[in-house]
């Protein structure tokens, strides 16, 4: 009996899991790609790509390569720089992007975490990375449309055709 309770009370945290691995895998491919594409410029400047759905537009989470650097700054939205009316993330949101490892005070901008790239750049870590918080801070699902703002890549490519839809 016992057992019969503990299955019920873990059944929605496993649907959820399951929910942002769908979100994640149906978005990570186009995600990923991207980040290669502006990895790989020469450019030294607007090396980002912003993540946003369209069921939070102020929900967004945004990555940088930084230059001269091997290290990569990324951001989710605190809130900080929506005028007039700021956004407010809620506090299970702020506690799963803090166990995301973003910082958790927003008091002077976004919510931050910084990646040491030192052995390499894992493109998919990173895709996964700023989708989760995106699931886990904005709300976001497997069916939003995602908008990928990027000056360094295409809003649409020709390697998502390598892309494979999720069954």
């Amino acid at each position: 009996m016992i057992f019969a309770a503990i299955a019920m009370l873990a059944a929605p945290q496993m649907a959820m899991a399951d929910d942002m691995q769908n979100f994640v895998e149906t978005h990570k491919c186009a995600v990923t790609e991207r980040l290669m594409s502006i990895h790989a410029s020469r450019s030294r400047m607007d090396r980002y790509l912003i993540l946003a759905s369209e069921r939070e537009p102020a929900g967004y989470v945004q990555c940088l390569f930084l230059p001269d650097d091997p290290r990569m700054l990324c951001e989710a939205s605190s809130g900080y720089y929506q005028r007039p009316l700021p956004f407010h993330v809620g506090p299970d949101a702020l506690h799963s992007l803090g166990q995301l490892g973003f910082s958790t005070d927003g008091s002077q901008g976004n919510y931050q975490k910084m990646i040491d790239l030192h052995h390499g750049v894992d493109f998919n870590a990173i895709a996964t990375l700023m989708l989760a918080a995106l699931y886990e801070g904005y709300g976001a699902r497997a069916d939003d449309k995602i908008e990928l703002m990027a000056p360094l890549a295409p809003q649409s490519s020709d390697a998502e055709r390598h892309c494979k839809p999720v069954s």
